[in-house]
């Protein structure tokens, strides 16, 4: 076939696939991190590979160079298959072609309605698959004693720049202890550290010295265990008032918000009794009314924490 046809016919393939491709790179991420999730690596990137390249090229190129890899990676993608194709089609001619196709007939319209029932089934599969890595069930809880300690619950905004200043601060994939001793100090922020299991610190952040949440904005509170990771997050539910203040904060800090030019969201720490629980990204919007405290609690911990935001006993 001519070189003007072969470039065609890859053109033709390069629009059809690109859609159903991006879709199931993105479907084999989030099995990556549900199959990784049961194997135990807790600390796994929801967002997928994909994403990880992205700010990977982020750290390196700065906003352009990200801008560029989300539009050049599912093109490299398709691009692959596009030149085999274009390889095919151009060593035969039309004839051989229409052979080939009549040969390979039902396996070539299986694998047609396969992608085009993939590419209309996506969001359901993919939320299949987030049910499936955030699995939870409710924790019975035993009766608590009567005492409860009092409990400092705060939600913090992270420095804007809080990646770039606790960079220095890594070593070899964890940070140094040493280091962090030496950090400079952020006028407004505090430097909190967050531990893994082993001990090791996974995290550093600068966390605004202003609460947005705290824990009078908490009306109740219950323990769920999250079977997949096996551990324990403490489901806050927050007035109506807070929950919309919630819900301005977050749609204000998220990528591309108000308050937020950037590509990427806001940090917004989780703090209990000064430990630095967890420090999530805002990635969108969250107007439910309840946000989870995770990172390393045991069930005792959660249980006890449940009942002092409750106030009471806590008993399920």
């Amino acid at each position: 076939m001519t070189k003007k046809r072969s470039l065609i016919v890859a053109l033709v393939a390069f629009a059809a696939l690109m859609l159903p491709l991006s879709r199931l790179v993105s479907f084999a991420d989030s099995l990556l991190c549900m199959l990784l999730a049961h194997a135990g690596c807790v600390n796994v990137p929801p967002w997928g590979v994909q994403s990880k390249l992205i700010m990977a090229v982020y750290d390196c190129f700065g906003r352009a160079g990200a801008q560029l890899a989300m539009f050049l990676l599912p093109v490299v993608i398709t691009l692959i298959p596009v030149a085999f194709i274009y390889r095919y089609v151009r060593k035969r001619d039309f004839e051989t072609i229409c052979a080939d196709c009549t040969a390979h007939s039902k396996a070539a319209w299986t694998l047609l309605v396969l992608f085009v029932l993939f590419s209309v089934a996506w969001p359901s599969i993919q939320t299949s698959c987030q049910g499936v890595v955030s699995a939870e069930e409710e924790v019975t809880l035993d009766e608590m004693p009567a005492s409860q300690e009092p409990v400092r619950l705060e939600l913090c905004l992270c420095h804007p720049d809080t990646e770039e200043l606790t960079k220095p601060l890594m070593s070899a994939g964890v940070v140094s202890t040493q280091l962090v001793a030496s950090a400079k100090s952020v006028e407004g922020y505090r430097l909190m550290t967050r531990e893994w299991k082993n001990g090791d610190i996974v995290e550093a952040v600068y966390v605004s010295e202003q609460a947005e949440l705290t824990e009078e904005d908490v009306v109740s509170a219950s323990v769920v265990r999250d079977t997949v990771i096996d551990d324990y997050l403490v489901k806050c539910y927050l007035s109506s008032s807070a929950n919309r203040r919630l819900t301005e904060l977050t749609r204000a800090y998220k990528p591309h918000g108000k308050r937020n030019p950037r590509d990427k969201g806001r940090q917004l720490a989780i703090v209990v009794n000064g430990r630095l629980m967890t420090a999530p990204v805002i990635q969108e919007e969250i107007n439910g009314g309840e946000f989870a405290i995770c990172g390393n609690v045991s069930r005792e911990e959660a249980m006890k924490l449940a009942a002092s935001l409750n106030g009471k006993l806590v008993v399920k």
